[in-house]
This record gives structure tokens, sequence and C-alpha cells, in this order.
């Protein structure tokens, strides 16, 4: 081969060397910028499961804290009777505590799945990046055995001038320059593939973790909710405790009914320029008929009963109804232990004419509710001032409570 033919083929192998790089490179960038599109549409994603995560973390951990706080006023009680009051207070929270650890577990667990899900598919995208790129990796090689006695070397001693070395030292230079980069990319993306394949079984250990826990908070739920059955209001024991603190509960006792014709009066405003609704009031239960504390004067003359209390075994948690058809005009669900009716209804019926029902353990109505005659209105609970699960319920005529057993419009 002449000169000539000598240089020509050297520019050839030159040319070819510089295409191998640009082709392969140009395709790389073109997935880079489909990954990247990806990867920041995987990123948000990835950000707003983790705020999701983080609440949910947060909120686990004040209602165990409410929990363990609980426990310890129980774990602190003097005397078996000094617990078993604290137990009696403080019964129904736990029971609302332990169904919202409950919740949030069941939230939690929806969310690592969730993100399990989001990064098995990115894991799937990087794997298929990485076969991608040592796939050109390979071409590239293959093209270089191809080139039968054709060296780096040979391009660069096959030269007539100082500006044609130069030119042919820059694309050896390019081709090795870019076959660094490449690998250099693949240990990168091998590194990110491991980090995503430790995430994902860090969220499965995460998700069976919970589902233990899950099932841990059940059980105790379970044994919450048994000692509350167990009970039934204890109306001599209510009667030990206001005799005990007389005064105390004396003025707490005009205070809360000094709250409630202060509410009425306000529904008042309305209820008076409408009808009632008409009929009498149905029983607010249908399996509990006990009446352990009837209407009017007791604990001998010392308070004044505004309403019935109705209870009997089975109690907790059994559904609460409303007496007639009516709107719910207050769903009290804040409360402080041993203080007044606890979870609350105020349904108005028209006429100037209100149903309340206390000391619920949950609440299936809100504020505006329009409900029928035996519509589950809540839950028999022991909230607020009480020695027992039951259903307080009184009827109020022109803000005036009235005796429930026989009344009649």
């Amino acid at each position: 081969m002449g000169e000539k033919g000598k240089r020509v083929f050297a520019w050839m192998m030159a040319l070819l060397m510089a295409v191998m790089v640009v082709a392969p490179t140009v395709s790389i960038l073109v997935h880079a910028d489909d990954d990247e599109e990806y990867e920041d549409d995987y990123d948000e994603d990835e950000d707003d499961l983790q705020d999701m995560l983080d609440r949910l973390n947060s909120k686990y951990k004040k209602l165990q804290e409410q929990n363990n706080a609980v426990q310890q006023k129980i774990n602190a009680a003097a005397s078996e009777k000094q617990k078993q009051v604290v137990i009696k207070q403080e019964i129904d929270g736990q029971i609302n505590t332990t169904i919202e650890q409950i919740d949030t577990l069941d939230e939690r667990i929806a969310v690592l799945e969730q993100r399990i899900v989001e990064k098995t598919r990115e894991m799937s995208a990087k794997q298929k990046e990485i076969d991608e790129n040592f796939s050109l990796y390979q071409q590239r090689l293959r093209a270089m055995c191809s080139l039968q006695g054709t060296s780096t070397l040979g391009l660069v001693l096959g030269v007539d001038d100082f500006s044609d070395m130069l030119l042919r030292t820059d694309v050896v230079t390019a081709v090795a320059q870019h076959d660094t980069d490449l690998i250099n990319e693949l240990k990168e993306q091998k590194a990110e593939l491991e980090a995503i394949k430790k995430e994902i079984e860090d969220d499965k250990t995460s998700v069976e973790e919970d589902k233990r826990e899950t099932v841990s908070k059940q059980e105790e739920l379970k044994a919450q909710q048994a000692t509350a059955v167990s009970r039934i209001q204890d109306i001599a024991a209510q009667e030990q405790e206001f005799l005990a603190n007389k005064a105390e509960l004396t003025k707490q006792m005009q205070q809360v009914q000094a709250e409630i014709s202060a509410i009425i009066a306000e529904i008042n405003k309305t209820s008076l320029n409408t009808k009632y609704i008409g009929g009498g009031m149905a029983w607010p239960s249908a399996s509990l008929f006990q009446v352990t504390c009837p209407y009017g004067s007791r604990f001998g003359g010392s308070d004044f009963h505004t309403g019935i209390d109705i209870s009997g075994g089975g109690a907790y948690g059994s559904p609460v109804l409303a007496a007639n058809s009516g709107t719910v005009k207050v769903a009290n669900t804040s409360f402080t232990p041993g203080y007044g009716y606890g979870k609350y209804v105020i349904i108005d019926h028209g006429g100037g004419i209100q149903t309340l029902y206390g000391h619920m353990s949950a609440l299936s109505v809100s504020v505006g509710d329009v409900v029928a005659q035996g519509q589950k209105i809540g839950e028999v609970g022991s909230t607020g001032w009480s020695t027992g699960p039951h259903i307080h319920f009184e009827i109020r005529v022109n803000n005036k409570a009235v005796n429930p057993q026989g009344w009649s419009p």
C-alpha cells in the first residue's frame, strides 16, 4: 500500500473510531434525558410518600405516648381501689387511642407497600439502563476487534505531519475517555441498583414489623373492650364519690348544667320558630333497658338528675339510637375524664324540644346531620363523670329538663 493509501486508511480508521465514540454517546444521552425525566417524577412521588410516612410515624408516636401516660397513671395508683377508679376514667380514652393506633398502622402499611411498588419499578428501569449501556460498550469492543491489523498506536504512528498526529491523538484520547466514563457510569448504576434493592428490603421488613404490631394492638384492644363490657354503671359508687367530694362535684354539676343551658338557649333561637317533628320519644337503645338512675332528686337530695341513666350487661359499645327524627346540633367529642357528659350529642326536634345523649364512647353523627328515629348516633361508653358504661338520656322542653319516662308532647 502506497503512502497515499496509508494516509487514507489512517484517516478512515480515525473517522470510524470517532463515529464509534459519538454514536453510543448520543444514544446514552438520549436515554439519560428519558431517565432524568423519569427520575424527576419518581423523586416527587418518593417525597410525597416519605412525607406521608413522617406524618404517620409522628402520629403513632404521640398516640403511644398517650397510652403510656395512661398506663403510668394506672401503675401509680396507691391501692387496687384507686387503680380501678383510674381504669374507669381512662378506659374509653384507651380504647379510642388503640383504635387510632391500629388505623395508623394500617395506613403506614399501605404507604410502605405503595413505596415498594414504586421502588421495584425504579429498580427495573435501572436494570434496563445498565443492560443497555453494557450492550453499547460490548458493541464498541466488538467493532474495535473487527478492525484487524489496526491499533491506536498504528493510527498515531502513521501520520505525515504534526497536525495529523494531534488530530488522531485527540480521537484516541476521546475513545479512551469514553470507555472510562462508560465503565464508571456502569459502576455508579450498579451501586444505585444495590441501594434500591436494600431500600426495598428495608421497607418489606418495616411492613412485617407493622403487621406484627397491628396484631399486638388488636389483642390489646380486645382486652380493653372486655374490661369495658364487663362493667355496668355503679350508681352506688357514683353516690359515694359524690358525697365524698360533695362541694367540688356540686359546683362542677352546676357548671355543666349552665353550659348545657347556654347551648340549648342558642339552639332555641331557631328551634322555637319551627314546629315539633311530632310523635313520642322512642327508647334510645335496642338492647339496654335497665334504668340505673331515674330522673329527679338523688344522693339523699344532694343532687338533681336531669335525665335517666340506662345500662345493663354488655352495655359498652352497644348502639345509642335517636329517640326521634331531628337535626344534630351538638356532637361533642372532646372531654375531660371525670367531668360532665363526656362525649355527647344533642338533637333538635323542633318547637324548642331537644334530646341529649351523654357519656358515649364514640359518635356516629356530625353537626348538621338529619337523623331518623331509631338511627344509630353513637356507642355506649363511660366518658365524663361516670362510674360505668351507660346512656345518660334527657329531654329538654323550652330549655327545661323533663322526665323522659312517659313524656309525651
